[in-house]
C-alpha cells in the first residue's frame, strides 16, 4: 500500500489559511459606513397666549328640589276616615277639603265637655245661694247662743240659791256646747266659701278647656286645603281607622320650592360676601332660572348646602328631581381663560419657553360658556410664581408632557 507524501497533507492546510486571511484582510480593508445620530422629536403643539380680563366664573352643580315647609296633617284623635277628595299627587286650591275623619267621634267629645261645664256652672250656682243662707243662718246661730248662755247663768243663779237641780244646770250646759259647735260649723261654711268657689271655677276652667280641645279637634277632622298646594302622600283610605297623631296626608305649596346642592367651602370666601352686600347671584337649568339666597347652619367634611329660590320655570317640578345647575360666581379680576384641553389633572398647566414644555401650578375658579364655546378661568396659585401677560400656554393635550420635552409652535 502506498503512503501519503507530505505534499499531499499540506496542501489542505495550505488552502484553509490562505481562505482565511484573505477573510480578514477584507474586513479590515472595507469601508467604514458612519453610525446614525438619534434626534429628538419636537411635538408640534397649538399654543395660546395668556390675557388677563374681569370675568364671572361659573360652576356646576347637582342640585335637589325640595319642600322645606311640607306639611304633615295628624289625626287630632282617634277617628275613622270618613272621606278622601283626592289623590297622591293631585293639584288642591285653597279652601278645598281634602279629607274628613266621621264627625260623630268628635261630637260626643263636645258634648260630654259641655255636659261637664253645665255641671259645674250648676254646682257654682248652688254654692252662692248656699253662702246667702249661711251668712243669715250665722245671724240666727249667733243669737241662739247668746240664748242658751242667759239660760245657763239663769241655772246657775237657781243653784246657787237651792231652787235648781244639778240635771237642769248639766242640760244648760250642753246645750251652750252643742250651740258652739253649731256655730262654730257654720262660721267655717262661711269663711270657706271663697276656697270652695275658687275651687269650682279651677273645675269650670278645666272644664272649658276640654271644650275648647274637643271643638278644635272636631274642626281639624277636616283637613283643607290652606293655599294651593300638591298632595304628597296620602296613606289612608276611606274607612281606616287613625290614632291620634298619625299622619293622615302630606301636602307642599308648588310655589314654594326650592332647590339644594352641595358646594365647595372655598367658593363661601366670595359668594357669603357678596350676598351680604345684596348681590343678586344666578344660575340656570335649562330654562329653570335660579337665585341664591343662602347656606344651611351646618356642613359637611369640604362642603355646605347652599339654598336656591325659584327665579322662573318651564314647566312643575316636583320634590326629589335633580337637576344639573350652573351658578354664577362674583366677577374676578386677572383671571385667565384657556380652554379646557390646556388643564393637566386638576392644578397644572404647560408653559412653552425656548421651545420646551415648563409645568407650573395654578387655580381653576370655574368655567365660561360664552359663544358655544367652554373655557376654564384660571389664575396663579398663591404658593407658585404668578403667571405672566402674554406666556404662551399649550393648548395641545399630550399624554407625555414633561418639562423639558421640546415642541414647536404650530403656526395659525
Amino acid at each position: 500500500m502506498r503512503t501519503p507524501s507530505l505534499r499531499t497533507f499540506l496542501l489542505p492546510l495550505m488552502i484553509l489559511a490562505v481562505g482565511i486571511g484573505g477573510g480578514i484582510y477584507l474586513k479590515a480593508t472595507r469601508s467604514q459606513q458612519k453610525q446614525p445620530q438619534p434626534q429628538e422629536k419636537i411635538w408640534q403643539v397649538a399654543v395660546t397666549p395668556l390675557t388677563s380680563e374681569s370675568l364671572a366664573p361659573e360652576i356646576t352643580l347637582f342640585a335637589t328640589v325640595t319642600a322645606p315647609e311640607r306639611v304633615r296633617a295628624e289625626a287630632p284623635a282617634n277617628g275613622v276616615v270618613a272621606a278622601t277628595h283626592y289623590r297622591e299627587g293631585e293639584q288642591v286650591s285653597a279652601g278645598e277639603e281634602i279629607l274628613t275623619l266621621d264627625r260623630r267621634d268628635f261630637q260626643s267629645r263636645i258634648t260630654s265637655a259641655e255636659a261637664d261645664i253645665a255641671e259645674i256652672e250648676a254646682q257654682i250656682r248652688q254654692q252662692k245661694l248656699k253662702h246667702q243662707f249661711n251668712r243669715k243662718a250665722l245671724q240666727q246661730e249667733e243669737a241662739l247662743l247668746n240664748l242658751a248662755r242667759s239660760a245657763l247663768k239663769r241655772a246657775e243663779k237657781l243653784q246657787q240659791q237651792n231652787l235648781g237641780s244639778d240635771a237642769s244646770l248639766d242640760e244648760a250646759h250642753e246645750r251652750v256646747t252643742r250651740q258652739e259647735l253649731v256655730l262654730a260649723q257654720r262660721r267655717l261654711e262661711v269663711e270657706g266659701h271663697e276656697t270652695t268657689l275658687q275651687q269650682l271655677q279651677a273645675k269650670l276652667n278645666r272644664a272649658a278647656a276640654q271644650l275648647a280641645d274637643a271643638q278644635l279637634a272636631e274642626e281639624r277632622s277636616r283637613v283643607i286645603a290652606p293655599y294651593d298646594l300638591t298632595i304628597a302622600a296620602l296613606p289612608v283610605a276611606v274607612g281606616e281607622r287613625v290614632q291620634s297623631g298619625e299622619v293622615m296626608v302630606e301636602y307642599y305649596a308648588p310655589d314654594r320650592l326650592r332647590l339644594e346642592a352641595a358646594i365647595a367651602r372655598r367658593y363661601l370666601e366670595r359668594l357669603q360676601p357678596a350676598l351680604a352686600q345684596g348681590e343678586k347671584i344666578l344660575g340656570h337649568s335649562g330654562a329653570l332660572q335660579l337665585r341664591l339666597t343662602g347656606f344651611s347652619g351646618t356642613s359637611q367634611p369640604g362642603t355646605v348646602t347652599a339654598f336656591f329660590e325659584i327665579e322662573t320655570r318651564s314647566h312643575p317640578l316636583r320634590p326629589g328631581e335633580v337637576a344639573e345647575l350652573r351658578l354664577t360666581l362674583p366677577t374676578v379680576a386677572e383671571l385667565f381663560a384657556l380652554p379646557p384641553q390646556a388643564l393637566y389633572g386638576s392644578d397644572t398647566i404647560y408653559l412653552v419657553e425656548s421651545g420646551a414644555l415648563r409645568a407650573t401650578t395654578i387655580s381653576v375658579l370655574g368655567n365660561r360658556s360664552a359663544g358655544g364655546n367652554n373655557s376654564i378661568l384660571v389664575r396663579h396659585h398663591p404658593d407658585h410664581p404668578p403667571l405672566q401677560e402674554g406666556a404662551l400656554v399649550m393648548t395641545t393635550h399630550l399624554p407625555n408632557a414633561i418639562t423639558g420635552l421640546k415642541v414647536g409652535v404650530k403656526q395659525p
